[in-house]
């Protein structure tokens, strides 16, 4: 950079400083014979101005996390579709242990329990159905315009209340028939659908969160990488915090820079504060939980799974 913005004159004149753009006045009043390397290099300011342009625009690119939910959503959405498909092992234990516990509820309840089977097939079949219409929402293939996903999107996978919505939504509009599982006597026992809807919430959230946490496989190891994967961990946690959260930045409002209409939204609750402090703790709690309890997804106790509900259903 010296060298640009020094130039040193023949004839034993001395070293002097030109301006990034030579005065009209400069080129009018030296009459002095120049050499054509000599002019060249009185032009360099210039490309040394779109130099610095083009790395402030590289910068801003490199800063820029807009795209990162959407890659987030769309690895993650083949990984949970994986497991389902291919009903993997670490993920029966699962499935299994939240249908053994809804029959409980059945037997306390004074009803019939249906049999195991069933209640692990209407569970898989149900997440299959919500990851699956998740997963096509946000294919370029299937949605060449999506540039972001909808809070309402979002929400039907990790906001209780929703989630509740739309698996009841799936239970009454499902095909599959069942021998001991009356799936509209289940819809209309308001505590039956309320208790078989929030285990299987917490079925998605824990072992959505696992997955990300310790799959091993390129895709695990994908989300684990991403620069703004901690704020997806806690809108996970606490799907409100979605509306408040700023893409482009990759930062929640209050964190960002107070201007953008994410800052300056009017959907900013006053205790937004509190609920993403509240939120980043409940990640922590379960980051924790994950990294002491759980080393090998091929060997994961069924103590460790009722610990994981019961620390899920108490505290998340």
């Amino acid at each position: 950079m010296e060298r640009l913005n020094s130039f040193k004159f023949d004839e034993g004149q001395s070293t002097q400083t030109l301006p990034q753009k030579p005065s009209p006045m400069l080129l009018l009043t030296d009459s002095r014979p120049r050499q054509k390397d000599e002019v060249l290099r009185v032009q360099e300011p210039d490309n040394d101005i779109k130099l610095k342009t083009e790395e402030e625009d590289e910068k801003a690119d490199k800063n820029n996390c807009s795209k990162e939910f959407l890659k987030f959503s769309r690895k993650l959405a083949n990984l949970m579709t994986q497991h389902l498909q291919q009903k993997t092992d670490v993920l029966m234990k699962f499935i299994s242990y939240s249908g053994s516990v809804i029959s409980v509820i059945y037997g306390i309840s004074g009803l019939t329990a249906p049999n195991l089977s069933e209640l692990v097939t209407i569970q898989i079949e149900c997440l299959e159905k919500l990851w699956g219409s998740y997963k096509e929402m946000i294919s370029y293939s299937k949605n060449k315009k999506i540039c972001i996903v909808k809070s309402e999107d979002w929400s039907r996978l990790y906001s209780k209340s929703d989630f509740r919505t739309a698996i009841k939504e799936l239970v009454v509009n499902t095909k599959t028939k069942f021998s001991s599982l009356d799936l509209s006597l289940m819809c209309q026992i308001e505590n039956i659908f309320e208790f078989f809807s929030s285990t299987l919430y917490y079925v998605n959230l824990i072992f959505s969160f696992m997955m990300i946490q310790k799959d091993q496989s390129d895709k695990g190891k994908y989300l684990r990488e991403l620069k703004t994967i901690e704020n997806f961990l806690v809108m996970m946690l606490s799907a409100d915090l979605y509306k408040n959260y700023n893409h482009r930045s990759g930062k929640f409002a209050i964190e960002c820079c107070g201007k953008c209409k994410v800052c300056r939204s009017k959907n900013i609750s006053p205790s937004f504060q509190l609920q993403l402090e509240r939120g980043r703790t409940k990640s922590d709690l379960m980051k924790t939980f994950i990294s002491i309890s759980i080393t090998d997804l091929t060997n994961v106790s069924d103590d460790t799974i009722f610990n994981f509900f019961n620390l899920t259903a108490t505290y998340i």
